[in-house]
């Protein structure tokens, strides 16, 4: 000991050493560990925390920074600020930045009686389109439309359509040439008065980011990498440190850092951008849990002070009972105290299960909301099939057709109503001289000729040529709703969206009709679906209109998470606090629907209260089990001394390798049945230890030799037998073959495949067959041998020392690394299906010829896969790099500066799999 004391012997002194340890550390540390224990998982959950506060307030970040937004909730700002003073002439003063520079925008404000004003700060630079616009807005003059239509489209681009506009009041409408370009806003007030703002385009997100992070609290730190200028900028100052992390996390694709004094996350932005948040983080916990340690190990070096000072120790004055008892307690107790610490652990992850059974219960409602709309729209046909029956149970009374048609218009439940007769004459309609009901009538024509068998006469007008040909067109992608009557079809017509239904019908004696078109506006349909399909507690949102339905969600946050999973094209959850509870919001994008998703929240207090009760139950179990430990020890402590006795001795003999030892009969009990278990695994390892030789025998220690060529190889195995093969075995005609094989797996089975695989190789050669008989030879023994329940790659050469050529071939192995005299390394890439995959197959040879001072490398994925103590793999460029700087002239040589390179990386750690290496190596003129 490292107290002086009385002078005792060392083996009296090792005694009191191993007794205090024995009953001593475990009642001391025990507590310690738990207590560590404990406080690790305290500052996961705070890591777990952060993590996620972080990724939300990126996500939030991300969101608000979307140019979209920034327009829309400035808009809304403004809008609010003047309607909060009546939008007066004196309500427009003071607005200057209400709506920032940086967007560009067009905003135009009107008065209760319709006069215009452009609020300060702002401009409008085509003042009288924007006054016709509103006034159109106002008055619903739709039969203005025609002519003031071009000069609408001049500003906002070919595709506007004023009625679209008017029906998306407070919402998103795309203008521009395209149809994404920009956006305009309008929302009415009383009266005449109101906003207007447009963009033309939307700024890049690098500029809408770089303002918004203006705006942003500098306590709250973001920071901003653009990867295609190496450009870096946030609202705090920048370190070094966070620059590295940003440019490694965008080779990485982000994640979570901790740099020293800050815990940071970084995502990447949907414009390519990569988006930091950094939080100032102290590790509080760790210095608690180092005193607590300290304490710890003073207490304990106190205790081995004390009982070395009065010669004894506790064990050594009890009978072989009641030291069994405190044994047996000790060893109980001490496991009670770490399942309770562990239970903490699975405390999470019991919590974790159910939230994530709460979560696929959400999901599953929100599948459902997409089930509903697939549903919805076989309503909508089945509501276009009643149309039909109808329009032929009443004629072709046109007073009839108004009762029915107009109706329905107006509860917005159908858009388009269209009758033919067999001759392509209109029946009933409720467009009248238009172009799209022209379009419509040259539509009905062809479907009538198509399905009725019947001459339709031409009208002879330029139009209909033009629609003919334009409809059935396949670069405008309708042509073929000409082959499927009966259904709904969605299409655009301008920028709205239709569901497009037609049908063929024949003709009767009270009605003409023979053919039917109908469509149903989009926008319409969503409306109804969204208010009166829509499953209960769903909500929906319109990423395209910014618009939520039925109701905007109570939840803060929950439009990021929505804008999350349309991003990401995935569902995902996030937990929030809603009124003192903690809720699981779920979000998932639309399948049926682009650009929407749906979102519902569940309350977790029952997951809370399901933790709390086996939290008890634990800590119940864990008490119980130690008043049981007591009890049994009693009972227990004379009758297991004996056949503890004798599987100890027989353990040792497992550890010495003694395969000969044999744990005497101890009776019918588990302990009796565990010697003859014990003695049934010693006859196996015999077994095992016999095939680890024949297994060796496999690899050649003797290299053949081959003039002007050095040969070297070695194999480790994970395990006792393993699955990788390697050999070189001559041929006729001066040729060698080499071979490296991986059998998936290890144990006795991949070790025979490993010596059938030898037998093939070995008969190849002395045959001296080629690769391509060797690789079908083999691949029939996976598949005939083992029937598939193996795989096998391969990487083989056949050397011929004449000509110095080289054919190989790699059947899903690592590719071989082929090296020049001057260093430089190519990978020879050949990729094709392990053996085992397909019974037959053609397989690729590929040829070169090996120069002097050039080297080949075959190897298994053992090498490459191997980790060091960070979980980093050795890799192929690792390989490659010391490959290519590898010094020696000899094969052996090569391989040895290879191992050193690759045990320098592994640290120690034990290779997961199987290591073999192959090196042939063409010796130089000078070495010949």
């Amino acid at each position: 000991m490292f107290f002086k004391g009385p002078s005792k012997s060392f083996p009296e002194t090792a005694k009191i050493v191993i007794g205090s340890l024995l009953v001593m550390i475990l009642p001391i540390f025990a507590p310690i560990f738990f207590l560590d224990r404990f406080f690790i998982e305290e500052e996961t959950d705070t890591i777990h925390s952060i993590e996620a506060r972080l990724e939300r307030e990126l996500q939030v970040f991300m969101f608000e920074s979307d140019p979209k937004e920034v327009f829309f909730k400035s808009f809304y700002k403004l809008f609010r600020h003047l309607e909060k003073k009546g939008f007066t002439s004196e309500a427009f003063k003071g607005t200057s930045g209400l709506i920032p520079d940086f967007l560009s925008a067009q905003v135009c404000g009107f008065t209760s009686d319709g006069t215009l004003i452009i609020p300060e700060g702002m401009n409008c630079s085509s003042k009288y389109v924007v006054k016709k616009l509103w006034e159109d807005f106002l008055y619903n003059t739709a039969l203005w439309e025609q002519k003031k239509l071009k000069m609408f489209r001049a500003l906002f681009g070919s595709q506007f359509i004023t009625p679209d506009a008017r029906d998306e009041e407070g919402l998103f409408h795309s203008i521009g040439p395209g149809s994404t370009d920009g956006a305009m806003i309008w929302h009415k007030s009383i009266g005449k008065s109101g906003l207007l703002s447009f963009l033309p385009e939307f700024p890049s997100p690098l500029l809408t980011i770089t303002n918004v992070l203006k705006s942003v609290s500098r306590k709250k730190k973001f920071y901003v990498f653009d990867p295609g200028t190496n450009y870096f900028f946030g609202n705090g100052n920048l370190k070094e440190s966070f620059k590295r992390e940003l440019i490694k996390s965008s080779l990485k694709g982000g994640g979570t850092f901790f740099d020293g004094k800050y815990f940071c996350r970084s995502v990447r932005h949907p414009s390519g951008l990569w988006v930091m948040r950094a939080v100032p983080f102290v590790n509080r916990n760790l210095h608690f849990r180092m005193t607590i340690r300290f304490i710890g190990l003073l207490f304990f070096l106190l205790i081995c002070f004390w009982t070395n000072r009065i010669g004894t120790t506790v064990l050594s004055v009890l009978k072989i009972s009641p030291r069994i008892l405190i044994l047996f307690v000790l060893a109980v107790a001490v496991p009670a105290l770490l399942l309770i610490s562990l239970g903490i652990a699975s405390f999470k992850e019991r919590e974790t299960i159910l939230k994530q059974q709460v979560y696929e219960k959400d999901l599953e409602k929100l599948r459902d909301a997409d089930s509903a709309y697939q549903k919805h729209q076989e309503r909508l046909v089945n509501m276009f099939r009643r149309f039909k029956k109808r329009l032929g149970e009443i004629g072709d009374s046109e007073k009839e057709f108004s009762k029915i048609y107009y109706p329905l218009r107006l509860k917005e439940e159908i858009a388009t109503l269209v009758s033919f007769a067999i001759d392509g004459s209109i029946i009933n309609s409720d467009e009248r001289g238009n172009n799209f009901e022209k379009m419509l009538s040259v539509f009905a024509k062809e479907t009538i000729k198509k399905y009725h068998k019947v001459k339709v006469p031409s009208s002879g007008e330029s139009f209909e040529t033009f629609a003919k040909n334009l409809l059935l067109s396949s670069r405008i992608g309708i042509s073929g709703i000409f082959d499927r009557p009966d259904s709904v079809f969605p299409m655009a017509l301008g920028k709205k969206y239709v569901s497009f239904y037609w049908d063929i019908v024949r003709p009767t004696e009270k009605s003409k009709m023979a053919c039917l078109i109908s469509s149903q506006l989009r926008m319409w349909d969503l409306k109804f679906f969204l208010s009166k399909s829509l499953p209960a507690g769903v909500i929906a949102f319109d990423n395209t209109l910014r618009k939520w339905s039925p109701g905007f969600p109570p939840i803060y946050g929950m439009k990021a998470l929505a804008a999350q999973a349309l991003l990401g094209n995935r569902a995902v959850s996030q937990i929030f606090q809603y009124k003192g509870t903690f809720v699981l919001a779920t979000a998932f994008p639309s399948l049926a629907l682009p650009a929407f998703c749906y979102l519902t929240f569940s309350d977790l207090k029952e997951v809370s209260t399901w933790v709390a009760t086996f939290r008890n139950f634990l800590i119940l179990g864990a008490i119980l089990t130690v008043v049981l430990a007591v009890l049994s020890s009693m009972m227990l402590s004379g009758a297991i001394l004996k056949p503890i006795y004798h599987l100890s001795k027989g353990i040792e003999a497992h550890e010495k390798k003694n395969l000969t030892f044999k744990v005497p009969e101890l009776g019918n009990d588990e302990l009796g049945r565990l010697g003859q278990v014990f003695n049934q695994m010693m006859d196996e390892m015999r077994d095992v230890s016999f095939a680890q030789e024949v297994q060796k025998s496999l690899i050649p220690t003797i290299m053949p030799d081959f003039p002007g060529y050095d040969i070297g190889m070695v194999n480790f195995t994970a395990t006792d037998l393993g699955g990788d093969y390697c050999d070189a075995l001559p041929m006729p005609d001066n040729r060698l073959l080499l071979i490296t094989g991986d059998v998936t797996g290890h144990g006795i089975a991949s070790a025979l495949l490993t010596a059938m695989a030898k037998t093939i190789c070995y008969l190849n050669a002395s045959e001296g067959k080629g690769l391509q008989t060797l690789v079908e030879r083999l691949n029939r023994l996976v598949n005939e041998a083992v029937h598939k329940k193996k795989l096998m790659t391969i990487v083989a050469a056949i050397i011929d020392g004449t000509s110095n050529s080289l054919e190989w071939t790699c059947v899903g192995h690592p590719y071989p690394l082929f090296r020049k005299a001057d260093g430089s390394v190519t990978m020879l890439q050949m990729p094709q299906y392990p053996l085992g995959v397909r019974s037959k197959a053609q397989w690729k040879t590929g040829f070169f010829e090996m120069e002097p001072g050039s080297s080949l490398l075959f190897y298994t994925d053992g090498l490459v896969e191997s980790l060091n103590p960070k979980g980093e793999m050795f890799d192929f460029g690792n390989l490659q790099k010391v490959f290519s700087d590898v010094r020696s002239d000899s094969a052996k040589g090569i391989i040895a500066e290879i191992l050193y390179e690759f045990r320098s990386h592994t640290q120690g750690i034990p290779c997961a799999d199987d290591l073999t290496l192959l090196v042939f190596r063409r010796k130089n003129c000078t070495q010949t």
